[in-house]
């Protein structure tokens, strides 16, 4: 259960950052982008600490690019855990009868 919480929160920030409109990256496509950003870096930069800066940055691009493509795929998992939380929530809230215990019944049972 501790990890439901974690899920939900990176799955929240990783719909804000999600680009509108656009379409959902997949690995593939991420693995192309990273191909093409880091060729274009050895392009531009003659000296190899440009390079690494540029690098690294494609390798952060690269990053964002398959976070949000597994939050594409975990979409239906995350729906159906809050599902179920909120039917736990639910559940929780609404307490018991209070009905008094049948006669001879004790109020509370030994564990």
């Amino acid at each position: 259960m501790p990890r439901l919480p974690t899920a939900l929160f990176l799955a929240a920030g990783l719909a804000f950052s999600a680009s509108a409109g656009a379409e959902s990256p997949t690995l593939e496509s991420c693995a192309r982008a990273y191909g093409t950003c880091v060729d274009s870096c050895a392009e531009r930069h003659e000296t190899e600490s440009a390079r690494a800066g540029c690098t690294a940055r494609c390798a952060a691009s690269r990053a964002k690019c398959e976070a949000e493509a597994g939050y594409e795929q975990a979409k239906p998992w995350l729906r159906d855990q809050v599902d179920k939380l909120e039917d736990f929530l639910r559940g929780f809230r609404e307490g018991p009868e209070d009905a008094p215990p049948a006669d001879g019944e004790p109020g509370y049972k030994d564990l």
